[in-house]
């Protein structure tokens, strides 16, 4: 099921694996104090595992718990997981599938990924002090990283950041383990990036 076939955005997004060693690493791009990950309930199973800034000697995983007997495979890509930091820093995020004995005693589970949304500095001047929101829709296809630019209204560096994220989120999916790394950027008042 791609998030292709489902919802008015057909943003063709989401990737999944249900090979139980498929893993994403995913560092921020840039400092921020929250993270968001959104995917899909699974009704054969849904059984995850997260890890924020692991310790490689005593990792502590948090469990997610996407299972849903009633998924019909029609739903929405859903917030699966968030998490409040209390300072804008680069964290990095390791997702990683389990198995799931609940539907099955001989195990299952489909990870899924369609976003990772972070909570940024805004970099653009804005008269208002609450926050903006800046989005743009991931690629399955990978792509070379920006050049870094300023800011602007016209630039879109949104949605190539998602692009080239989604389609590196998508390659390391698929190969178990590829880290994400790019440079901090300054910080600013908060925005909402998605990748």
């Amino acid at each position: 099921m791609n998030a292709s076939d489902v919802g008015p955005d057909l943003t063709g997004t989401l990737s999944s694996s249900t090979n139980f060693t498929a893993n994403v690493t995913f560092t921020f791009p840039e400092p921020a104090n929250a993270f968001y990950y959104y995917g899909m309930k699974r009704s054969g199973g849904g059984l995850y595992l997260i890890c924020i800034d692991c310790d490689p000697n005593a990792p502590k995983f948090t469990p997610i718990d996407a299972l849903d007997p009633n998924d019909d495979g029609k739903q929405l890509p859903t917030l699966l997981f968030s998490k409040n930091f209390g300072d804008f820093g680069v964290h990095e995020i390791l997702l990683t599938n389990t198995n799931d004995t609940r539907r099955n005693p001989a195990g299952t589970s489909q990870i899924t990924i369609d976003r990772f949304e972070i909570q940024i500095q805004d970099d653009t001047i804005s008269s208002s002090s609450s926050p903006t929101s800046s989005s743009s829709s991931t690629s399955t296809t990978p792509s070379a990283s920006p050049s870094p630019s300023s800011s602007s209204q016209s630039t879109p560096v949104g949605a190539i950041a998602g692009g080239v994220i989604g389609g590196l989120a998508l390659i390391a999916l698929l190969r178990y383990h590829t880290p994400l790394h790019s440079p901090t950027k300054k910080q600013h008042p908060p925005s909402q990036k998605r990748f």
